[in-house]
């Protein structure tokens, strides 16, 4: 959709070319229809919104069968199969790679099923939103001298973005609840550069992201700055 809003602006994802588009940081299609007013925008050009949507048809169609927030049973049974039968490739995907699996959780077990997920499909979209939402809250653009770096947090992970990186001063911060809990993050900004960023995510109420019998925690993080800092 074009946008006068974004006009004559540059591309929040790639800081590089003309924007054509606002493009919604979260797509639509995660939330139900009722609470998809005032989702947060970005300037995007062609290439990156096209790109960032292959990734978004793909993940708001797996995502929610791991809901566990209020709206996981609307938001599974009302959106996902309509995607999935227009995706008939997924859908194969998805039922050839089903196992069971018996899951523990404070020392309950449960058996329930797990779905495959494409390698460093989560971690390639929410590289993306995190550009975006650095332009949406700070107008800060990320350029290729500022990679963000985006993780499924392990619980060693979890505890060090708490005790090292969001307990840190910080120039600003936002902590948002999109979706009645669909999505809730939390950003902070560096205070010696504005392109040095933290955020966590908390989608779907914490679905369980596992590699093997490891199981994953349930956020997602993920850190921009200079490529220097990065690579350390």
């Amino acid at each position: 959709m074009g946008s006068k809003r974004f006009k004559n602006t540059i591309c929040a994802y790639c800081s590089d070319q003309a924007a054509v588009t606002g493009d919604h940081i979260f797509a639509r299609e995660f939330f139900l229809n009722q609470h998809r007013d005032n989702l947060p925008q970005a300037p995007a050009c062609d290439r990156c919104n096209n790109e960032k949507s292959k990734l978004e048809h793909y993940l708001t169609a797996l995502l929610p069968f791991g809901g566990r927030h209020k709206h996981s049973v609307q938001n599974l049974t009302l959106q996902v199969p309509k995607r999935l039968e227009k995706n008939q490739r997924l859908h194969r995907e998805l039922r050839e790679g089903q196992v069971n699996v018996s899951l523990i959780q404070e020392d309950q077990a449960s058996d329930t099923f797990a779905l495959p997920i494409r390698e460093g499909a989560i971690e390639e979209l929410f590289e993306y939103i995190v550009k975006g939402l650095v332009w949406h809250h700070w107008r800060v653009y990320l350029g290729e001298q500022f990679p963000v770096e985006a993780l499924v947090l392990s619980d060693h992970g979890r505890q060090f973005f708490d005790q090292e990186l969001f307990s840190k001063g910080a120039a600003q911060r936002t902590l948002e609840n999109l979706g009645d809990g669909t999505i809730i993050y939390e950003g902070v900004q560096g205070m010696d550069c504005p392109q040095i960023t933290v955020w966590r995510f908390h989608i779907y109420g914490g679905i369980i992201l596992a590699n093997g019998e490891n199981i994953s925690a349930t956020e997602i993080g993920a850190i921009s700055g200079p490529q220097r800092i990065m690579k350390k």
